[in-house]
């Protein structure tokens, strides 16, 4: 139990965090969907969607923050 965590929201980036949350943050726990365009994400979104479906979890969709490498190319 996490014990008195009130205003603390959770939010889970695949489906093993989200199954292992199970209700220690019943009501305050999301799927949270991040893209980035690669071949290996729509199945592990799938798989992150199918877990909140069943286990009655909203998903929210956000940005995470990437820093530039200026090996890459300058920025414009």
């Amino acid at each position: 139990a996490l014990g008195s965590a009130d205003g603390v929201l959770a939010l889970a980036p695949d489906a093993r965090t989200l199954a292992q949350l199970g209700d220690a943050l019943a009501g305050r726990t999301y799927a949270l969907v991040t893209r980035h365009l690669e071949a290996h994400e729509p199945a592990l979104e799938e798989a992150l969607r199918e877990v909140a479906r069943e286990l009655g979890v909203p998903t929210v969709a956000a940005t995470e923050v990437l820093y530039h490498d200026r090996a890459r190319q300058p920025l414009q």
